[in-house]
């Protein structure tokens, strides 16, 4: 499948491919395999949702020109 997903972003898409995991986006998680069997990790919307709204605030007041 080729297109982006946010996945992308957080561990990158070499990272993905390297680590032989599986994105979901339609279940919202992704699957990596590990010596002691696979791994699921779930997103959390809220957890993402605020990630989101920190990264959109700003971190110092505008300069006056």
């Amino acid at each position: 499948m080729d297109s982006l997903s946010c996945y992308n972003i957080i561990l990158g898409r070499p990272w993905i491919h390297d680590m032989k995991a599986v994105p979901s986006t339609y279940h919202q998680c992704i699957k990596i395999p590990t010596p002691w069997g696979v791994v699921k990790i779930d997103s959390d919307q809220q957890e993402a949702k605020d990630c989101y709204t920190s990264s959109m605030k700003p971190t110092s007041k505008p300069r006056e020109q």
